[in-house]
This record gives structure tokens, C-alpha cells and sequence, in this order.
């Protein structure tokens, strides 16, 4: 009995982790078909006099800085050409992006969009 309660267990580990494994999309293109590089690392911008820094982790968390609010942390996600972020009091919600070559580009909510520079 105690043997089934164990392979029972593993069987249900195993599943879980199966199914969250294949359920997932390709976080390394950041949810952009043929980016190839992908939206991990760490990017910046200096639009309008206001200089941020982003930093995607590739077990999904995030670190952000702003010259006016410093540093914060949150997790993300991307899918489809949206990138979903969550940073408790600091932002949240899907928005569309798009990665060329060096350059990330946000549009986030409203009509503000932003363009962020991979740092080499």
C-alpha cells in the first residue's frame, strides 16, 4: 500500500511538471516568432529624459528601474506578441511589443510606446 501511495505520487509530480513543461510558450523569443535573440537580459532607454532599465530572467521574474521610482521587481510572461508583467504598486497588464535585432519596443498602456536597447 505504501508502494502505490508512492508511484501515485510521483506519477502526479511527473504529470504536473509534463504539463506545465508542454503547456508553455517559448519564452526564449519573448513570444515574437524568428526574433531569435529573445527578450532575455537587460535593456535600456532614455526616451524623453527618463531613464529606465529592464532586466527579463529566464525563470520568468523581472527586475525594472526608473530615475524616478528605482528599483523594482515582478514577474513576466510573453505570448503571441504580448508581453504580461506584474509588479505589485508599480505596473501590470499585457501589452504589445516586437524585438528587432537590438531593439525592444513596448506599447504600453494608452498610446505611450517606449524603445528599449539591449545592453551588450
Amino acid at each position: 500500500m505504501t508502494n502505490k501511495k508512492y508511484l501515485l505520487g510521483m506519477l502526479a509530480m511527473v504529470l504536473v511538471f509534463g504539463v506545465a513543461f508542454l503547456g508553455c510558450d517559448n519564452p526564449t523569443n519573448g513570444g515574437n516568432s524568428g526574433t531569435g535573440t529573445g527578450i532575455f537580459g537587460t535593456w535600456d532607454s532614455n526616451d524623453g529624459g527618463l531613464s529606465s532599465t529592464l532586466i527579463f530572467n529566464s525563470n520568468g521574474t523581472f527586475q525594472i528601474y526608473s530615475s524616478v521610482s528605482g528599483w523594482n521587481d515582478g514577474v513576466w510572461s510573453a505570448s503571441g506578441g504580448f508581453l504580461t508583467v506584474n509588479s505589485p504598486g508599480v505596473m501590470s497588464g499585457s501589452h504589445s511589443h516586437s524585438i528587432s535585432g537590438n531593439t525592444l519596443t513596448i506599447h504600453w498602456s494608452g498610446s505611450y510606446t517606449r524603445t528599449y536597447s539591449r545592453r551588450i
